[in-house]
């Protein structure tokens, strides 16, 4: 809905393991810039993990991984 505020919080508390965020876009143009100022922040246990809205049909963000996990890049819709 245009100009409304939604948020989302999901308990990942007594889950392991690494993550991943996925927004998408229904319309392929983003949530932000020529078509309008959305953006989102993603947060866990009360960090900053990061933040947009300048993409195109999605934007996927890896968090909580350890540092010795690998793992493959996850693409997002602005790799080019």
């Amino acid at each position: 809905q245009s100009g409304a505020t939604a948020e989302w919080e999901h308990c990942l508390l007594e889950q392991e393991g690494c993550f991943v965020f996925t927004i998408f876009d229904s319309s392929g143009d983003g949530i932000c810039c020529e078509h309008g100022d959305g953006s989102y922040v993603l947060e866990y246990d009360g960090k900053h993990i990061k933040e947009g809205g300048a993409f195109y049909d999605f934007e996927s963000t890896e968090f909580a991984c350890a540092e010795d996990e690998t793992q493959e890049k996850i693409p997002s819709s602005t790799d080019s």
